[in-house]
């Protein structure tokens, strides 16, 4: 298939770079075409993650051990810090975070050379578990959000009494469950195949 000049152009900025950039790739890139100068647009990479997989097994077990060991304590106390999160989440996150560094520095290394205009983009790893947590949905959520409130606010007034922000938060809510049901679906098929 032929590639677009912009594929081109990405993969000869990923060639120049000294760290290898295997395996790089972005999934979504969210700009805001009404405020394209003030907001941070996004480069999304969605990754799943299986908590339960043989190689995240043994941080997850630990860590809920540390979770009861905190809650036997005193049970009403809320969980703080890494209590809260799944190792398996935080490390995958962490690892496309890193695998896009180089990138974020060639376009940093641009923007600095004048080479590319407007805010530079900002990394966001959306990652999606098989548990129906999402670890990365803030930056994209907020942009969604903004883009689904002002499309609904150039139509016309409805008829069914539904704010626009009740109707933007069900729009988020939906496309939020739409991943999680997307990823539990895929793990599902890998079973099954």
């Amino acid at each position: 298939a032929p590639r677009s000049a912009a594929e081109g152009a990405l993969d000869r900025k990923l060639a120049a770079l000294n760290a290898p950039a295997s395996g790089m790739r972005l999934d979504v890139h969210l700009r805001d075409p009404a405020i394209v100068d003030t907001i941070t647009p996004l480069l999304v990479d969605v990754a799943t993650s299986h908590p339960f997989a043989a190689k995240n097994l043994p941080a997850e077990i630990k860590a809920a051990r540390a979770r009861c060991n905190a809650l036997s304590r005193d049970p009403l106390e809320p969980l703080k810090g890494r209590l809260r999160k799944s190792p398996a989440l935080d490390t995958a996150y962490a690892r496309k975070r890193l695998r896009y560094k180089p990138l974020l520095h060639a376009i940093d290394k641009e923007k600095k050379a004048g080479l590319r205009a407007g805010p530079s983009p900002k990394m966001t790893p959306l990652i999606v578990s098989t548990t129906g947590h999402v670890v990365g949905f803030g930056p994209v959520k907020d942009m969604l959000e903004r883009a689904h409130l002002r499309r609904l606010r150039a139509q016309p007034p409805r008829d069914d009494g539904k704010s626009l922000e009740f109707l933007t938060v069900q729009f988020v809510r939906h496309l939020k469950a739409r991943l999680i049901s997307s990823v539990q679906r895929g793990l599902a098929k890998s079973m099954l195949s």
